[in-house]
């Protein structure tokens, strides 16, 4: 990694950078998505009613818009990264499972984001639309149900593989 291009190395730092604002703001988001909801079920709470469900609305749009503009910065720099740094992931192992895990949810999260994009429109409207956003919110839930926590847990492994860099053939230069 130390001979790679200026051009690559911002890539890569804003990479990283658009990465962690990015799960950070996922998990808050998933943590206050599911608080709304029966544990067992995805039914709304029962306090959760008109002021309450809008206010939670409200506290919900900054965290959707950061996942939303985020991953797409994320996986922008990223692939420009691996364009542009001509580094082996044949040489690299772990480079090479961390683009596995990102261009492996790449279509989970496309699906996911399909849905975002909606909820996006209509919480940024002027009208009262609480409902059709819940209604967003569950169907985002229900589509791939347990994957955002399949994610989560993938790309909580990254940090490991940049730090200790695992899988690497020896160089022959």
């Amino acid at each position: 990694m130390k001979n790679i291009n200026l051009f690559a190395r911002i890539a890569a730092y804003i990479s990283f950078t658009s990465g962690v604002v990015w799960l950070g703001s996922y998990i808050a988001r998933l943590s206050a998505t599911y608080t709304l909801f029966e544990s067992n079920e995805v039914v709304l709470k029962k306090f959760v009613t008109g002021p309450v469900l809008t206010g939670s609305l409200n506290v919900l749009t900054p965290t959707i818009l950061l996942t939303f503009l985020f991953y797409l910065i994320f996986i922008i720099t990223f692939s420009l990264f691996l364009l542009t740094s001509k580094i082996s992931l044949k040489l690299n192992g772990w480079l090479f499972i961390i683009s596995v895990i990102v261009y492996f949810t790449l279509p989970f999260e496309i699906v996911l984001m399909r849905i975002d994009w909606d909820l996006i429109q209509i919480l940024s409207s002027s009208g009262r639309v609480d409902q059709v956003a819940i209604g967003l919110i569950i169907e985002r839930i229900e589509s791939l149900q347990g994957f955002p926590l399949i994610i989560i847990i993938c790309y909580l492994t990254i940090p490991y593989l940049l730090i200790f860099k695992p899988f690497n053939l020896p160089h022959d230069k």
